[in-house]
């Protein structure tokens, strides 16, 4: 049996003769057989063509069409709710600024100027920014990737910060900063139990709110809330889903193009934490508990079929309980009021700043300090006025 020999080519590939005798040419992962080493070098040369010919010349290839592309490559490998992302932010803030470039042209402070400074000009939150910056970052790497272009625009440009690109004081969370004012607490949980004069409960899923005011839930948290995540013996919830809105992706679907509800794998922080219930989330959650059984329901919170509520009809039923206990929710507060409620009433209490944090899931406890920084230093106070005493 011959002995495996190789040898390089000039120029990128090989061409080498394996054991049994059979000449092989590689390029960039295609490989061509031959008898003999000339037929493989002639081989060799083929590949390099083709691989040529299937580059185009960059002065002639869009910024629009090499984010397409990339988008095309990257989106199997991703999360549902990323493609949307990812989807979104090169559809609406980078092709329609810089789209119809030639991606050869395009240098980074252009895409700076063009793009970041403009959205930021535009009020857009940092958040939007940096994701227009990564995106555009990924897939200019891609385009180096694929010979497209020698270098990156952006290599060598600093991520955009928060201090730089902030154009109001970003909170993790959705929702206006308001918080149920400790008097009409109890006002609100007894609207969440009203029934109607023939008896008949107002809002089937009325103990959802109270769990969430004493557990400081997210409402894709609650909504996503399973009963295997629930143990009652030792009164915990593990929160380790979300619900989320993401383009059905299936061309067999009825729903195909369409942004249909879905549970998530993880929270919105990729955090999963387990919560220790007091009293009264007990008693909330022991009372959904008897609602779910009888729909035979897997989820804590759920509609009349059993199923998923959709967020819209929940925060609906949420400013009809406001309206009933005579609480006046300022314009585009929603439920994540009672997230900042239970805030509120752990700072109140003196709970420490990096256990509220982590009762929250918040990603860090420096969020935590921005988006209730005022409380913060009204416990500060407090603290101070002890001295005094």
């Amino acid at each position: 049996m011959a002995q495996r020999k190789q040898r390089r080519i000039k120029g990128e590939g090989s061409v080498y003769q394996r054991s049994d005798g059979l000449w092989v040419a590689k390029y960039e992962g295609k490989v061509l057989y031959a008898h003999n080493s000339y037929d493989a070098a002639d081989n060799l040369q083929k590949l390099k063509n083709v691989a040529k010919a299937a580059i185009p010349d960059a002065k002639q290839i869009t910024v629009d069409r090499v984010l397409r592309s990339f988008f095309a490559m990257k989106s199997s490998s991703i999360k549902p709710a990323s493609q949307d992302r990812m989807e979104s932010t090169i559809k609406c803030q980078i092709i329609p600024r810089i789209g119809s470039l030639n991606v050869s042209d395009l240098t980074g402070d252009m895409f700076f100027d063009l793009v970041l400074n403009k959205m930021k000009d535009e009020g857009l939150s940092y958040s939007s920014i940096k994701k227009a910056y990564d995106t555009f970052n990924a897939g200019m790497r891609y385009a180096v990737a694929q010979k497209i272009i020698a270098r990156n625009p952006i290599e060598g440009y600093d991520s955009p910060t928060q201090n730089a690109y902030s154009t109001s004081v970003d909170d993790e969370d959705d929702g206006a900063l308001f918080f149920i004012p400790q008097d009409k607490i109890e006002t609100f949980v007894a609207a969440s139990k009203s029934k109607y004069s023939n008896g008949n409960v107002r809002f089937k899923n009325g103990p959802a709110y109270i769990l969430c005011l004493y557990t400081g839930l997210r409402m894709g948290e609650l909504l996503a809330l399973r009963w295997n995540n629930v143990d009652l013996e030792q009164h915990t919830i593990r929160v380790c889903h979300t619900i989320i809105f993401v383009k059905d992706r299936n061309p067999k679907s009825k729903t195909f193009g369409k942004k249909i509800l879905s549970v998530a794998s993880t929270t919105k922080t990729n955090q999963t934490r387990t919560l220790k219930l007091n009293t009264k989330a007990f008693d909330a959650i022991s009372e959904l508990k008897q609602v779910a059984d009888s729909k035979h329901s897997i989820f804590v919170v759920s509609n009349n079929d059993g199923e998923l509520v959709r967020p819209k009809a929940f925060a609906q039923s949420f400013r009809s309980i406001c309206d009933i206990a005579d609480i006046s929710l300022p314009q585009g507060t929603n439920v994540h009021a009672l997230r900042h409620t239970f805030a509120s009433m752990l700072f109140a209490k003196g709970v420490q700043v990096k256990i509220v944090s982590a009762l929250l899931g918040h990603s860090s406890v420096q969020i935590t300090m921005n988006t209730y920084i005022h409380l913060i230093q009204q416990q500060e106070a407090q603290a101070m006025d002890v001295i005094d005493i």
